[in-house]
């Protein structure tokens, strides 16, 4: 098999084997200025998730308008998946036989789904280390050492 079919929009600024890359592309879309607040939809985890990658995106300047649906599906796939292993080991603790139970494998299958849409959509946003390795980053935009120290020690 071959590598995974790029989008248009991505070749456009990434190229391929038969087209270089223009190295004067502009991005597509302005990326957003400040961290979007969570969708109030969310849950408990996946709102967790979002205040832990969208500043990261956004600092980053790779996350625009047209990437926070692609975000928000992210975070509810990373919650339920978070909310579905918590009730699995749950389940497991309670179980006083060694026998697996249908609702253990429901679980499991949810919890294993969840962890490879999870994957995927972390992908497109550039959040694996396959996929990082993919995206053109303007590290002007990055905070220095001594920034990220003071943002994170308050």
């Amino acid at each position: 098999m071959g590598d995974k079919a790029k989008a248009a929009d991505l070749k456009a600024i990434t190229g391929n084997l038969r087209v270089p890359m223009d190295r004067g592309t502009k991005p597509i879309e302005t990326p957003v200025i400040t961290t979007p607040r969570a969708p109030r939809e969310l849950g408990y985890e996946a709102r967790k998730e979002w205040r832990r990658v969208a500043p990261i995106l956004t600092d980053l300047k790779l996350l625009t308008p047209a990437d926070l649906g692609i975000l928000e599906a992210y975070c509810e796939t990373f919650g339920l998946w978070r909310e579905t292993g918590a009730r699995l080991r749950k389940l497991r603790a309670g179980s006083t036989t060694p026998a697996v139970s249908s609702d253990e494998k429901a679980l499991h299958a949810i919890a294993t789904r969840a962890r490879g849409d999870m994957m995927k959509l972390a992908g497109e946003l550039g959040l694996t280390p396959t996929s990082r390795g993919r995206v053109n980053v303007d590290h002007s935009a990055l905070p220095s050492e001594h920034e990220k120290i003071r943002k994170y020690l308050g």
